[in-house]
């Protein structure tokens, strides 16, 4: 491909992705679109072999194939805790100390605050442990992904020690941001200028205890749920808690312990702490 000057043409895919996932509301599908008209501007009717050969390349590099590996086996890792019964003991347990809808949220959100490693990681356990709890006082699972979700990528985003933070250190270092090897250290500067998930990250506890009140969709989901008992469950099997499972707490923590141990020391390395965990889950 020839280099050239593209000028304001370059803003056609991302006005494209916007367009098309405010209107479909498919974030997938518009991500997709828009990269398929990028590849069109650059080598015309050429794009498709274009874009299969920057996509194959892409997916050659050492930190793609690292993200792909350590998000894969976090959801192995959760769904061996999930089929262990560790994360319905877990829920158990927590269920005879929570006595109140908001309770239950906060708890929700205290727990996402522990798992700061990835927001994957964060997303399904907190997820699979507490959906238990929160289904009993009638929380519906909008309200439910909501706080999970809104507390797992800002955290994992705002703490440096997580997947993001070695992501993003990779990115500076490559693009010539960052020296090699100050990397985090640049992106730990950038933290406090993180407006988004630190705004995030505070809103949901006073949702949680209903500082702020529910709007549109939500508010009609709450409504419902505690109303009718609906709480627009749409159960997968694959992660289908398992309470007839006999594993007891002990099966929840140790392998969390393992992999947080194994991933800070004796040096940060997130692949090797999962493994870890999942070794210990046997």
């Amino acid at each position: 491909m020839v280099s050239m000057e593209y000028g304001f043409i370059t803003l056609l895919p991302t006005l494209l992705v916007l367009g098309l996932a405010i209107w479909s509301r498919r974030t997938l599908e518009s991500v997709l679109a828009g990269a398929l008209f990028a590849f069109f501007i650059m080598e015309g009717f050429g794009f498709l072999d274009a874009m299969a050969e920057a996509t194959l390349a892409t997916l050659m590099t050492e930190d793609v194939a690292w993200v792909m590996l350590v998000c894969g086996l976090y959801g192995g890792f959760i769904g061996l805790l999930v089929k262990g019964g560790g994360s319905y003991a877990f829920g158990r347990a927590l269920m005879n100390r929570i006595e109140t809808k908001r309770g239950g949220l906060l708890a929700t959100w205290g727990l996402g605050l522990v798992i700061f490693l990835d927001d994957y990681l964060n997303s399904l356990t907190v997820g699979a442990t507490m959906k238990a709890v929160t289904d009993r006082f009638r929380t519906s699972r909008a309200m439910l992904a909501y706080v999970v979700d809104s507390t797992a990528a800002p955290l994992c985003l705002l703490v440096p020690l997580s997947s993001w933070g070695a992501y993003f250190a990779s990115l500076l270092e490559q693009n010539g941001v960052a020296p090699e090897g100050q990397g985090l250290s640049v992106f730990i500067h950038t933290i406090p200028y993180m407006f988004y998930p630190i705004v995030a990250l505070l809103i949901v506890p006073l949702v949680a205890i209903g500082a702020i009140p529910l709007l549109g969709a939500m508010r009609r989901a709450e409504a419902n749920a505690e109303s009718t008992g609906d709480l627009g469950i749409f159960e997968d099997e694959a992660l289908a808690v398992e309470e007839t499972a006999r594993g007891g707490m002990s099966v929840f923590f140790f392998p969390i312990i393992a992999m947080v141990f194994f991933t800070v020391f004796p040096s940060i390395d997130l692949l090797r702490g999962v493994i870890a965990g999942i070794l210990v889950t046997f």
